[in-house]
Formats: structure tokens, sequence, C-alpha cells
């Protein structure tokens, strides 16, 4: 909860960067308001690659669904044999 938190601060700032950039009279304002989007919005591409990185780490260290090896060409055989029976 709280990476949304800050990934919408994030986004705020970059905003009030852009509001700070087009209503800048000098170039310093100008830069640092540019540099507060740029900011702002490398903020909320971290957080994400961070949330996903998360993710497949969680997937990594789940245990595997079902089956993890090839089926051998006597089982691929004996299911085709059974979905044909059975009228697939």
């Amino acid at each position: 909860m709280s990476q949304w938190i800050v990934g919408i601060v994030a986004g705020l700032f970059g905003l009030l960067g852009l509001f700070l950039a087009s209503h800048a009279v000098d170039d310093g304002m100008s830069v640092f308001g540019f540099a507060l989007f740029a900011f702002g919005v490398l903020m909320v591409f971290w957080l994400t690659k961070k949330a996903f990185d998360a993710g497949e780490a969680a997937d990594a260290e789940a245990p595997p669904l079902g089956r993890t090896e090839a089926l051998t060409i006597e089982e691929s055989a004996r299911f085709a044999a059974a979905k044909r029976a059975a009228g697939y």
C-alpha cells in the first residue's frame, strides 16, 4: 500500500514540475521544473519495475504446479487413445 502512496506522490511531483516549467519566468525555474518532472516519471517507472521483480521472485519460489517432466511416447499414445475413446 505504501508503494501506491509513494507512486501517487511521485506522479504529483511530476505534474508540479510540468506546472513550474510551463509558468517559469527564468531558465533556472524551467530547468528545475523539467528535472522534477523527470524525477517523478523515473520514480514511477522504478516502482513499477520493483513491483514486477517482486512478483517474479514470488513465482520463482513457488513450487511448480502439476507435472514437471515431459510425457513419454507411451504416455502420449495412451493419452491420445483415451481422448479418442472419450469422444474428444
